[in-house]
């Protein structure tokens, strides 16, 4: 069996994370926000999401792509749907938010590979090997392959997890270069004429509570005022949030502040300004959240070098 997710970094030694995350989400699913470790290369998983659980809102420090094996499952990207199905490739830059969506009373069970490439490794390949070609891959933030490429990618990620779990010499060596070799192609594809862009989802009310929240969470938004703005009761907009998103209003502003924080406090901002700046009104609060979602503190966050876009 395949470790669901292999760490390639400085430390010359794959390392394997999961276990903590999973039991931090299964604690609190409701106000928790997604963590991966930081690492100074890759991560690269594969797994299956399991049925009845709880996904929160993410963000994160490293670039992401997604590959989804099979099934379908609906996703927020930003403030927009999009249906993420086989074939499709999703393209996420660092501190994105996004959100798998599992509606109230059903259960899924889809397959997905994931390449996250600590962001300044990736600015640092791309500096070294220049190419104008491979600007604005990520204007689409999903896109159709093509089969036979679809094909070859993942065929490179069963690659790697056999070669994780062999003896041969140079092992990590040799699994880090196809997964540059999956960048490269994912690149290719996503810029390919015959990529095909996935279109955003039919506006509908949940995707305009959902704008709303983005437009306005670090103010100090409420279920009332978010009601009178979209013209529809309070109990509307109450019962739309949690059957789409699986969680209460309140906790998601709480998920998108927490991540809007940790985006400015990773850029430099004190964690005091970063928390007021996002709609946080008591400090004290904000750093018993902090800590709940991430299991450290706002000082042991490691600044990053790329633009700030909480």
């Amino acid at each position: 069996m395949k470790d669901p997710i292999i760490c390639f970094d400085a430390r010359q030694q794959p390392l394997s994370f999961w276990g903590n995350s999973i039991i931090r989400l299964e604690q609190r699913p409701d106000i928790l926000v997604e963590h991966y470790p930081d690492v100074d290369r890759w991560l690269i998983w594969y797994g299956d999401y399991p049925e009845n659980a709880s996904y929160p809102l993410a963000a994160h420090q490293q670039v992401k792509f997604m590959y989804c094996v099979d099934e379908s499952i609906e996703y927020y990207i930003g403030s927009e749907r999009y249906l993420f199905e086989k074939g499709d490739l999703m393209l996420l830059d660092t501190f994105v938010p996004h959100c798998l969506l599992v509606p109230e009373g059903r259960s899924i069970q889809y397959r997905r590979y994931a390449l996250m490439i600590n962001y300044e490794y990736f600015r640092l390949l791309l500096e070294d090997h220049p190419d104008p070609r491979a600007s604005g891959f990520f204007k689409n933030p999903v896109v159709h392959l093509q089969e036979p490429v679809f094909r070859q990618i993942i065929a490179l990620f069963e690659e790697i997890f056999l070669e994780r779990s062999s003896n041969r010499i140079h092992n990590r060596l040799y699994a880090e270069s196809l997964a540059l070799q999956i960048l490269c192609l994912t690149i290719r594809a996503a810029l390919s004429k015959d990529a095909q862009p996935v279109a955003k989802e039919q506006d509908e009310l949940a995707d305009r509570i959902v704008a709303y929240i983005e437009g306005h969470y670090a103010e100090h938004i409420t279920l009332s005022s978010t009601a009178r703005a979209l013209f529809v009761s309070e109990s509307t907009v109450s019962h739309t949030i949690k059957k789409k998103l699986g969680v209460s209003f309140y906790a998601y502003v709480t998920q998108r502040r927490m991540l809007a924080a940790r985006t400015l406090i990773s850029h430099g901002t004190p964690a005091g300004e970063a928390s007021a700046r996002v709609g946080f009104s008591d400090y004290t609060s904000f750093l018993r959240l902090f800590k709940k979602a991430y299991g450290i503190t706002p000082r042991q966050i490691k600044p990053t070098g790329n633009s700030c876009r909480p």
